[in-house]
């Protein structure tokens, strides 16, 4: 299985539309503002966590700056839908966050 991991820097205001072709997990860490697809909007503040399925054309957007880690992944997903929540326990951000510092502690390069 193919893994990739982005952080966007803490100046960032906007990430262009875009799409990828493995499902894309994404927690909000800083900030808020709305993650903009083809079929609508969804608002993100810390502690929002988006899957995103292949394909879907998708950006994010902020009056303010945000980070937000995003997980790349080839696994299936039974469906084709948007899964959006709030994670007010801190639970995924944790394992976010540890995927984060496993993923860059591996490739020092």
């Amino acid at each position: 299985m193919n893994i990739y991991i982005t952080i966007t820097q803490e100046t960032t205001k906007m990430f262009p539309m875009h799409k990828h072709n493995a499902v894309e997990f994404m927690s909000y860490e800083k900030g808020t503002g709305h993650l903009k697809t083809q079929n609508g909007d969804y608002g993100f503040k810390e502690g929002t966590v988006i899957v995103i399925p292949p394909g879907v054309v998708h950006g994010s957007t902020s009056d303010n700056n945000f980070v937000n880690i995003c997980v790349h992944a080839d696994v299936d997903i039974p469906d084709s839908a948007i899964h959006y929540f709030y994670d007010g326990t801190g639970q995924q951000r944790k394992l976010f966050q540890l995927l984060r510092d496993l993923y860059f502690s591996g490739n020092t390069n």
